[in-house]
């Protein structure tokens, strides 16, 4: 009802200011507090992200920190067999190298026919430690053999590995992208 300044009286004017007062004041309260429950949700829906996105990292670093171990010891294995396959070829150099120093006495096997009855035991001697040491470097070779199988096994494990860890990473991973589709504020990005 609108009443006009000359018409009514103060008290009336009074009244009539202090319930338009009144109805202002309730109207911006519960603006203030439809908006102070807003504001409530959206902190708490950001907490709740953050200490989610907080337990996917510990997640994450707790996966890493197993699958390196693994990694470690691989390659611990990896340097094992390295250091054999090196005894391996060192022992082959030493035998091809007394293999090299039967061979040198071959020579003389040519001047000595003539007097074949003093030298024949020299060359027989000669010749069975050739065969040893062929039969030291078969050996070798097939150790050598042996411990590259070994390495290409240990490689092999390597390469599972690190797949497992991508794998993983991914896996662990993919709720944050999950929550990042869903989250509201995509927009900021």
């Amino acid at each position: 009802m609108s009443i006009s300044s000359s018409e009514c009286t103060d008290q009336e004017l009074f009244t009539s200011s202090f319930d338009q007062l009144k109805k202002a004041v309730v109207k911006q309260g519960a603006a203030q507090r439809r908006v102070a429950v807003r504001v409530k949700y959206l902190i708490r829906s950001l907490m709740v992200a953050i200490v989610t996105t907080l337990l996917f990292i510990f997640y994450l670093i707790y996966i890493l920190t197993n699958q390196v171990d693994v990694l470690t010891n691989q390659l611990d294995l990896i340097s094992a067999e390295g250091d054999r396959v090196l005894k391996s070829v060192k022992n082959i150099d030493g035998v091809l190298m007394k293999f090299e120093a039967q061979m040198d006495t071959l020579p003389y096997v040519n001047e000595s026919v003539t007097n074949i009855d003093n030298n024949m035991s020299l060359v027989t001697t000669n010749i069975a430690g050739i065969s040893d040491n062929i039969g030291l470097i078969n050996s070798q070779v097939y150790q050598l053999r042996s411990t590259m199988g070994n390495v290409s096994i240990n490689i092999q494990n390597l390469d599972n590995t690190v797949h497992q860890v991508n794998r993983d990473v991914n896996s662990a991973t993919e709720p944050v992208k999950r929550f990042n589709d869903l989250n509201p504020f995509n927009f900021m990005r």
